[in-house]
């Protein structure tokens, strides 16, 4: 297993892509590899880190990927926004984006919606993550439901992960139109 992006400046576990890596190796019987460095970086510092053989070496990986789990973040801005200021940009930008797959935002019908500072994102490429047979999405709850039609829309996600109810939630809307 391999992260997807640098690391994330939260306490909260889920926030923990080095532990995430790590116990999903343990499931599967595998090998984490780690990704240590910020999910934010100036251009200089992500240039040299990713010459790196240590930080090369987990990066080749991922275009050797035959699946991907990803969380599906819910809609920015106004009244859906999480507040985490450490991890939500603040760019009027994406104050219309229906959520986000590695902080690569998008708008419900699935358009990428840029952000300034998105040039500085230590993660994925969106062309690298596309190249990805299997992505699944991981997400739950109704107020993530326009945030996963529209993950699924962009081609972030073409698998996922959730409970009857979003699911349920999700079907209406796409019917909905």
């Amino acid at each position: 297993t391999v992260p997807l992006c640098g690391g994330i400046p939260e306490a909260a576990p889920y926030y923990q892509i080095g532990e995430m890596a790590r116990l999903a190796a343990a499931q599967l019987d595998g090998t984490p590899k780690f990704l240590h460095v910020p999910y934010l970086l100036a251009e200089e510092a992500r240039k040299a880190l990713s010459r790196d053989a240590r930080i090369r070496e987990s990066l080749e990986l991922w275009d050797r990927l035959d699946a991907v789990l990803v969380g599906v973040g819910r809609p920015h801005g106004g009244a859906h926004s999480s507040g985490h200021a450490a991890v939500t940009p603040k760019d009027p930008a994406i104050d219309h984006a229906a959520g986000d797959v590695l902080l690569r935002y998008f708008d419900g019908a699935g358009q990428r919606v840029q952000w300034k500072e998105e040039s500085s994102l230590f993660a994925i490429e969106p062309k690298r993550l596309l190249k990805v047979p299997l992505r699944i999405g991981a997400a739950v709850s109704q107020a993530k439901a326009i945030s996963i039609l529209g993950a699924a829309r962009s081609r972030m996600i073409n698998a996922l992960a959730t409970d009857t109810s979003t699911a349920t939630h999700i079907l209406q809307l796409a019917r909905a139109g």
